[in-house]
């Protein structure tokens, strides 16, 4: 579904796709210039090709979403602080100085939305935290936590 340039709908989503499917397909440890074009479902025959199990499209994705969350986990174990969760300063105090959308910057409260949409739409809690039900969801419950070593 097409995402309006200015609009603050849809937008986490659309990254949240794109984040979960290239960190799936990073995992294949692939050349990113020789990747445009390449769909998902060669990337998953030549996974199967190279395992002898079955590989769908799909898995990408929950592949991708796992190491988002676990990476997550292991940031804010070494001190991640999620009111770092922002774009840069210039998006939000500088206006675009030319083109189609000139004087347009993203508020605060555009900010604010956006994030805690992402969250939402990532299972995390308000503070950023991965919640037990997505662990539990995407299958890494019983991993061993993230703990700094004392």
């Amino acid at each position: 579904k097409p995402v309006q340039a200015l609009a603050l709908e849809g937008k986490a989503a659309m990254l949240i796709s794109m984040q979960n499917y290239l960190a799936g397909t990073d995992a294949l440890v692939k050349c990113d210039f020789g990747g445009f074009g390449v769909q998902p479902e060669t990337y998953a025959a030549l996974l199967s090709a190279a395992t002898g199990e079955s590989h769908s499209a799909e898995e990408f994705d929950r592949i991708g979403e796992r190491i988002w969350n676990l990476t997550r986990q292991f940031n804010l174990r070494e001190g991640l602080d999620p009111a770092d969760d922002t774009l840069p300063k210039r998006f939000v105090q500088d206006p675009l100085p030319s083109g189609p959308y000139k004087g347009h910057h993203f508020s605060a409260e555009d900010m604010a939305y956006m994030l805690k949409d992402y969250y939402s739409l990532r299972g995390w809690d308000q503070t950023g935290r991965p919640t037990t039900e997505t662990l539990k969801r995407i299958g890494v419950q019983d991993l061993p936590e993230f703990s700094k070593n004392k």
